[in-house]
C-alpha cells in the first residue's frame, strides 16, 4: 500500500488525508495544515479534533475514529494526533525518526538540514527519552555540520568566548550560520563558473587552431599555437596505479594519507605540476620517500575440466 497523502487547498477548509498508509511524513503535514486552518478560523482548542475527526478518507482508519469518536472529541488536538501515531505507525517510529537528529549534515543545506532537525525533535516531544532540549539540539547541529562549514565557523567565532557561541538565542545563532553557509555555497558556484568559463576559452582556443577553410599561403605563413591550461584526464592505467598507492586523483600525488585535504578538489589541477603517472614515476617516488614495494597479488585459480573415457580394457576385448 502506498503512503496517504495530504491535500490543503485553503486555509477555510480542513485538510484531508487520502487513502493510503499513515506515515510519519504524512501526520507531519497533516499537523501543521491542521494547525493552519485552526488559525485562520480561529477554532478553540477544544473544538479542533471534532473539526478535523472526519478528514481521513481511508475506510479503516476514517472506522476508527468514529468508533472512538466521544472519547477522541474530549482530546486536545496534540493528544489526538499521539493517539493516531500511537494506532497506526509501528511500534518503533520514533526511534526510526529520532536518526534524523544524528544525521550528519554533508552537502544538504545547513538551513534545510536544520528545519528536518527541528521538525524531528518537535514531534518527538512526546519522546522524553529521545527528544533533544534546546542546548543538545544546538550541541547537535554544532557538531554535525559539515567539515567546510565547521571551519567557517571556526574562523568567525574566534578565541573562546566566540562571537558565534556567545550568541544565545537558538533562531538568531542558526542565521548568522545560515549566511556562513550561504557564503560557502554562493564562492564555490563562482569558482565553478570559473572553471567552466576556463573550458569554454580552451574549446574557443582549440577551434582556433583547426579552423578549416584557410588558404595555401595563409597556411604557410601563419604558426597556430595552443598552450594546454590543465592536466589531461587521468585514463585507467594512472588511475589503477593512484589507487595501489594511496594516491588522489585530483593533485596526483601518492601516499597522500588519511587527512589529506586536497587543494584541487575544487579546481582544475595545473599542466605540467606533476608528471605522467606512470609505473617508472611511481617507482622513483617509491625509492624517494622510501616506501614498501605492494605485497604480492594471490593467485587466481582457473577451473579445469577433464573428460575421461569410462571405456575399459575389458570392455574393448
Amino acid at each position: 500500500m502506498s503512503a496517504a497523502t495530504v491535500t490543503h487547498s485553503s486555509g477555510i477548509q480542513a485538510p484531508t488525508v487520502s487513502e493510503g498508509r499513515l506515515t510519519v511524513d504524512t501526520l507531519e503535514r497533516f499537523e501543521h495544515h491542521a494547525k493552519r486552518f485552526f488559525k485562520t478560523k480561529r477554532i478553540p482548542a477544544n473544538e479542533q479534533v471534532s473539526r478535523i475527526l472526519y478528514c481521513f478518507e481511508d475506510r479503516a482508519v476514517s472506522s476508527w475514529c468514529s468508533a472512538n469518536e466521544a472519547e477522541f472529541e474530549d482530546l486536545l488536538f496534540p493528544a489526538f494526533i499521539a493517539k493516531i501515531r500511537e494506532r497506526w505507525l509501528s511500534t518503533t517510529w520514533f526511534i526510526d525518526y529520532g536518526k534524523s537528529l544524528y544525521k550528519p549534515q554533508n552537502d544538504e543545506v545547513f538551513s534545510d538540514w536544520v528545519a528536518h532537525m527541528r521538525d524531528a525533535n518537535l514531534i518527538l516531544e512526546t519522546k522524553p527519552e529521545i527528544h533533544l532540549d534546546e542546548a543538545h539540539l544546538r550541541s547537535n547541529i554544532r557538531i554535525l555540520m559539515n567539515d567546510e562549514l565547521q571551519a567557517e565557523y571556526n574562523t568567525t567565532n574566534g578565541d573562546a568566548p566566540g562571537k558565534l557561541d556567545s550568541i544565545e538565542d537558538l533562531d538568531k545563532w542558526i542565521t548568522s550560520i545560515t549566511h556562513i553557509d550561504d557564503g560557502i555555497r554562493s564562492r564555490r558556484d563562482r569558482e565553478h563558473r570559473r572553471y567552466f568559463a576556463h573550458l569554454s576559452n580552451i574549446k574557443k582556443d582549440t577551434r582556433k587552431t583547426t579552423t578549416a577553410g584557410a588558404t595555401a599561403a595563409d597556411t604557410a605563413n601563419t604558426t597556430h599555437t595552443f598552450k594546454r591550461h590543465y592536466a589531461l584526464k587521468l585514463n585507467e592505467d594512472e588511475r589503477a596505479l593512484l589507487a595501489s598507492n594511496d594516491g588522489c586523483n585530483n593533485c596526483r600525488q601518492l601516499w597522500i594519507g588519511k587527512d589529506h585535504d586536497c587543494k584541487y578538489r575544487m579546481t582544475p589541477l595545473p599542466y605540467g605540476v606533476v608528471p605522467e603517472i606512470t609505473k617508472e614515476y611511481v617507482e622513483q617516488e617509491r625509492a624517494k620517500k622510501g616506501k614498501p614495494q605492494p605485497g604480492p597479488s594471490k593467485p587466481s585459480t582457473t577451473r579445469i575440466a577433464a573428460i575421461i573415457d569410462d571405456s575399459s580394457d575389458e570392455d574393448a576385448a
